[in-house]
């Protein structure tokens, strides 16, 4: 059979077609999509039928906004081989057929198969849709016969035309909406240019046809609208949270926000001065200060001080000032006892920024500076009635003697006092701890006076020296700590039995002759107080300098020493008030008959001897009939000095006729004992009349060789054992052997007269058991000092001094017998501070150290 065109078959089956009845509806779809704009898409042409299909005829329309159309048979069609595909006519009109020709030729098979595709790209638009409908196309066949071609679709057995629906296709076309993306929270100290990009996105942009546009909706600073680029240069009115909001646009006004929190910061001020320091400070003072600050961003606004409180009192004087401008201060302190003590001052620094949490939460710096307030008031006693030839006390206080209740002193690290006093009416013995120190408190206390004082040199007649301090031994640590009021220092005299000066007030005072003169000490040594004020015993202010003892060039200490002066760390202050005291001497012109103690008006008689030698064995029990009136009559030798075995010596001397009433005193022997625990030896340059040993617990005590012209009375009384040697003959004591012990026992104290009844200086030494070097004393010192060196045997010895470099600055050596070896060394010429000492006997060695305060 010759082949036929696909056309004139196709016309013929449509023939064909017509001549039968239709069958069961058939369809032809085109497929429908949402696309983006400028997009290329491909749309599906699908046949869905029942029957197998010799022969298909699709005519189809694109109407709407499109470019790039192309329409194809699908690859992937292998039936009904020989086809036409036509496209022409406005809008674009697509005929495409396909028809089984030869008898091998496959029907389409039934079912839904995709015959062919439509390729096009949607159109630049921001809205809209492109529809693919049937058509039919009108024209005039071969024959000169007019035809109209449309979709139609032929069974392939027996051939006939199937109804057919067409399925129009839409192509919807949708803007996509844009997306943007800004940066997290910025944080940024106020100043700083803010910048950052924000990115805009959408989907249409790979389209080609697409652009966009950056705005800002609201905030601060200001958007780049072609690149996005957000700037914004910060000031001090923006410290605070600023939100921005930014906007992109696409070509179709579609929009997307996104929003940015910048967070702007201020650098508070930060006060300089230092905070954690405690400002020392004294009663009856203008204290003042500043606060120092720096603002580390220059602001926003210059700085402003203000007090945020202060627990100090403020209703004496201009009370408390504050200069809003400088940060300058004042406090007028009182002289009340409500200013004394600690108080806590605090003092902000601002810049004016906003306050705004959680961004700035502060804009100021507070500093709070504890003030410690000082004022002491150191008096000594006045005593009242005092008996002549009688020991007497008067003591040195720390209390609030010109302060109203309420005062709480200070912790007391140290005290060094001068005192003056009289000495043709007072005679000076000893100084002891007084209650409030004696408690363990102060581990160091010691005094001087005559020829040993360190009053500059010697102290001259009627002055005395008295320090005490918390020593190293325990140091810091020593938890009994020395706050007043109480008793710091008692003061022993012997009152004179000088009948010209009874009824009279005999004045103790405290003197100065530097600056160094009546100060205390804080616990920890930082602080020295010095005198503010000083009183006499009636309450009236001393104001003369020449009273105080000041002289020559002393005088340029006045005003360091009394001035209203504080405030400023470690600086001395001066916070002492002191008060003078002394001794008024009762008068009396019968109580002291001298010589008559057993007072049966006979003085100087054998009764008078008895009495006194029991006293030295059983003590003042002795004295049954008048005390005081036995205590004064035992003062026989003039010396001032009454219950004494110079006064006994003396009785002696008077009753056998070698001596008269009122003898002198013959002053600066010293008699030298020596003790090794059971042997008592003796090293005199005159004759001894007599001496009363007291020693540590029960022992029975025999005249040594040296002795065999004494007599010896002994007990043991209130855990001692009192030995008194002396001769009713005229038995005496030369240098050599006095008593050997039934055991070992310590000596505590011993006394010695002369042949005629002078007072003897006598010292006590122990012969060592083993060496040993012992701690100097003083120690601190300034600038002199003692060590002392223990030898058991006769050694070769040597000390040697050296300074923290390990330089020795000082050497002693010798050879001593067994006994105690005393170095001294006068470090004038030393710088204050450390030094170690080093001694060496035989085999011995040993190091301390010692600490010179100039």
């Amino acid at each position: 059979m010759q082949k036929r065109t696909l056309y004139s078959l196709l016309l013929a089956s449509l023939l064909l077609v017509f001549a039968f009845s239709f069958a069961t509806a058939q369809t032809v779809t085109f497929q429908s999509k949402t696309v983006p704009r400028c997009a290329t898409t491909i749309l599906n042409i699908t046949v869905n039928t029942p029957e197998p299909l010799s022969a298909f005829e699709i005519v189809f329309t694109l109407s709407g906004s499109y470019s790039d159309f192309s329409v194809n048979f699908d690859a992937g069609l292998t039936a009904l081989p020989d086809r036409v595909l036509q496209v022409g006519g406005t809008p674009d009109t697509v005929r495409m057929a396909a028809m089984r020709i030869n008898t091998g030729d496959n029907c389409l098979p039934a079912g839904t198969t995709v015959v062919g595709q439509i390729h096009l790209k949607t159109g630049d638009i921001c809205s809209g849709s492109i529809v693919v409908s049937g058509a039919t196309i009108t024209g005039t066949s071969q024959c000169g016969c007019p035809i109209g071609a449309s979709t139609k679709l032929v069974k392939c057995s027996p051939v006939e035309e199937l109804a057919t629906t067409v399925v129009a296709g839409t192509v919807t076309v949708q803007n996509a909406t844009p997306t943007i993306a800004c940066p997290g929270p910025i944080t940024v100290p106020w100043g700083t240019v803010v910048e950052f990009d924000v990115t805009g996105n959408d989907t249409d942009l790979g389209n080609g046809c697409e652009t966009l546009q950056y705005s800002k909706v609201s905030g601060p600073g200001s958007v780049n609208a072609t690149t996005g680029h957000f700037i914004w240069a910060t000031g001090g009115d923006d410290i605070c949270v600023s939100t921005v909001v930014l906007r992109v646009t696409d070509k179709c006004g579609a929009t997307a926000d996104c929003s940015v929190e910048i967070c702007v910061t201020n650098e508070p001020p930060v006060i300089t001065s230092d905070p954690d320091a405690v400002l020392q400070a004294v009663w009856a003072i203008l204290l003042s200060g500043q606060v120092v600050a720096n603002d580390p961003d220059g602001g926003p606004s210059a700085l402003s001080y203000s007090l945020v409180s202060f627990d100090g009192p403020t209703y004496y004087g201009t009370g408390f000032n504050l200069d809003a401008n400088t940060g300058e201060w004042t406090w007028d302190i009182g002289d009340n006892s409500d200013y004394l003590g600690d108080f806590t001052l605090c003092i902000a620094a601002s810049d004016g920024a906003e306050i705004c949490p959680p961004c700035n939460v502060t804009n100021a710096d507070t500093a709070c500076y504890k003030i410690h307030v000082s004022g002491f008031t150191i008096w000594i006693e006045k005593v009242h009635d005092q008996l002549q030839g009688h020991y007497a006390t008067a003591s040195i206080y720390l209390d609030s003697a010109f302060v109203p209740a309420g005062f709480t002193s200070d912790l007391i690290g140290g005290f060094d006092f001068l005192i003056a006093y009289d000495a043709s009416a007072l005679t000076f013995t000893q100084a002891t701890p007084g209650a409030l120190i004696d408690s363990g408190g102060f581990e160091y206390f010691t005094y001087r006076f005559g020829p040993f004082g360190n009053c500059g040199s010697g102290c001259p007649s009627g002055m005395l020296r008295v320090v005490g301090l918390r020593e190293t031994n325990n140091g810091a640590t020593n938890p009994n700590h020395v706050a007043g009021p109480g008793e710091l220092v008692v003061l022993h005299f012997f009152v004179t039995n000088d009948r010209t000066l009874n009824c009279m007030f005999v004045p103790i005072r405290f003197f100065w002759l530097d600056c160094a003169d009546n100060v205390m000490a804080s616990e920890d040594g930082n602080l020295l107080y010095l005198g503010l004020k000083v009183f006499d015993f009636l309450g009236n202010e001393i104001t003369d300098p020449v009273s105080y003892g000041f002289n020559g060039p002393a005088d340029t200490c006045y005003d360091t020493v009394f001035n209203d002066t504080g405030g400023v760390k470690n600086a001395p202050l001066g916070a002492i008030i002191f008060r003078n005291g002394g001794i008024d001497i009762i008068c009396s012109d019968s109580i002291d008959a001298r010589g008559d103690i057993n007072l049966n008006g006979i003085p100087n008689e054998i009764g008078d001897a008895v009495v006194f030698t029991n006293y030295f064995i059983s003590g003042l029990a002795a004295f049954t009939i008048n005390l005081e009136g036995q205590i004064a009559a035992t003062e026989v030798n003039g010396d001032g000095i009454p219950l004494s075995v110079a006064d006994l010596v003396y009785l002696i001397r008077v009753i056998v006729g070698d001596a008269l009433p009122y003898a002198k005193v013959t002053p600066g022997t010293v008699a030298e004992f020596y003790s090794n625990g059971k042997d008592i030896t003796v090293k005199t340059p005159v004759d001894i009349g007599g001496a009363l040993f007291v020693f540590e617990g029960e022992v029975t005590p025999m005249l040594a060789n040296d002795a065999r012209d004494m007599e010896l009375k002994y007990a043991t009384v209130d855990g001692m054992t009192r030995v008194l040697v002396y001769s009713m003959e005229r038995g005496r004591l030369t240098s050599g052997s006095v008593l050997t012990l039934s055991s070992e026992a310590t000596l505590i104290s011993v006394e010695a007269a002369t042949y005629y009844g002078s007072i003897l200086e006598t010292r006590k030494n122990f012969v060592p058991t083993e060496f040993g070097l012992s701690q100097n004393y003083p120690n601190p010192f300034n600038p002199t000092t003692t060590i002392e060196l223990a030898l058991p045997v006769a050694s070769d010895w040597s000390v040697s001094i050296y300074n923290v470099s390990g330089q020795r600055v000082a050497a002693f050596s010798g050879y001593s017998p067994a006994g105690v070896v005393t170095v001294n060394w006068d470090a004038a010429n030393m710088a204050s501070g450390l030094y170690f000492y080093k001694a060496e006997a035989g085999a011995f060695s040993a190091t301390k150290k010692m600490v010179l305060l100039k």
